[in-house]
């Protein structure tokens, strides 16, 4: 995956995950990609302070943030070359927690990409 392909993908599940907005989980928790730390792992993550009471990572900055977001994304599309980015974020955003399918489409047209353009082999 390039690294503008990279940054947009970044990027966009930022945005969709409400990062920036005042108050937002993301933005209370320095955690662009509102991730969350393995069950029982209060500190996963580098640069993470903790865990809040959802199981979301806390950051002690954006900067720590951003780049677990960044790593979770890498580690995800080597460990899957092949899953479709409509898989991708599937699981990266279940359909328990989010408009999955909304959230799909948002970040393919944000790409430019179709939502079966598989993570590594076509986004280069």
């Amino acid at each position: 995956m390039s690294a503008e392909t990279l940054q947009t993908l970044i990027q966009a599940i930022a945005k969709e995950e409400g990062w920036g907005i005042p108050g937002a989980r993301p933005t209370r928790n320095n955690n662009p990609g509102d991730l969350r730390a393995p069950m029982g792992l209060s500190t996963f993550w580098d640069g993470q302070t903790g865990t809040d009471s959802g199981g979301f990572a806390i950051f002690e900055s954006e900067f720590w943030g951003w780049r677990a977001l960044q790593v979770d994304i890498q580690t995800h599309a080597r460990k899957n070359p092949e899953q479709s980015l409509a898989g991708f974020i599937a699981q990266f955003a279940p359909s328990s927690e989010n408009n999955t399918l909304a959230y799909t489409s948002v970040v393919a047209d944000a790409l430019g990409v179709n939502p079966v353009t598989t993570l590594l082999s076509d986004l280069v």
